[in-house]
């Protein structure tokens, strides 16, 4: 019994691929941080290449008949799972629309990276043979996670201190001014 037609899969997977890499670009030009920038298109290009990947499996005829409670289970829990999960297809362009800055061009791509996870795992029941090159892109999305988790978290540190920064600043200007003695009621609350 075949439940979904492996060219389906192979074109969502090409279409959360493409939306991520115009994710990506789009977050790149949100920044002037040349690190910041060079990592979103890094990223992107990496989209590319997982395009590319399952472009060239797309011809390869694999066939996967998972137990189901009625038919057409499972072709609709993958089609209702990529329809409201990563990297949406019909409301990519409102989704990307809330990513007005780096840290929220993290916590979006986190959460699309995780779900492309998800995903790329249960595909791995219809690429039989293909596995391997399924799992390495499974790594990449890891690696991405990774990545995206340690510099959300280093432009975290960033911003921080920066603020540490400017309340350092604030409080020299006062105690210039001859607020010393106000800043310390107020720092002290006496």
């Amino acid at each position: 019994m075949k439940v979904f037609d492996i060219g389906e899969i192979f074109q969502i997977a090409v279409q959360i691929e493409e939306n991520g890499e115009k994710f990506y670009r789009y977050a790149a030009q949100l920044t002037d941080d040349a690190n910041l920038k060079s990592t979103f298109i890094m990223l992107a290009e990496d989209e590319v290449k997982h395009k590319k990947t399952f472009w060239e499996m797309c011809d390869k005829k694999c066939q996967y008949e998972p137990f189901e409670s009625y038919p057409g289970e499972y072709q609709q829990y993958v089609e209702a799972y990529t329809a409201d999960i990563i990297f949406n297809i019909g409301n990519f362009e409102k989704d990307m629309s809330s990513v007005k800055d780096p840290v929220s061009a993290f916590d979006f791509a986190i959460r699309r990276e995780l779900d492309s996870i998800l995903f790329y795992h249960e595909i791995k029941k219809f690429v039989k043979g293909d596995e391997k090159l399924i799992d390495s892109i499974i790594d990449e999305e890891r690696r991405h996670f990774v990545y995206l988790t340690a510099e959300q978290a280093e432009e975290f540190l960033n911003h921080c201190y920066s603020q540490v920064d400017d309340l350092r600043l604030k409080i020299q200007a006062l105690e210039k001014g001859g607020y010393h003695g106000k800043v310390l009621q107020w720092h002290t609350g006496q």
